[in-house]
């Protein structure tokens, strides 16, 4: 429990120094383009076209 609580830690710190180096851009743009992938799935799911 103590090793997977270290690595959350660690991971969200991780995510805060990507958003505010200058790599943001990159990470912000692949985070929306996953994002966008799977509400496009969801959505033809939905339909089930």
């Amino acid at each position: 429990m103590k090793e997977r609580r270290r690595y959350r830690r660690f991971h969200l710190a991780g995510s805060v120094k990507i958003r505010r180096s200058k790599g943001s851009v990159d990470a912000l743009t692949l985070n929306l383009s996953l994002g966008g992938i799977g509400v496009y799935a969801k959505n033809k799911l939905k339909t089930g076209e």
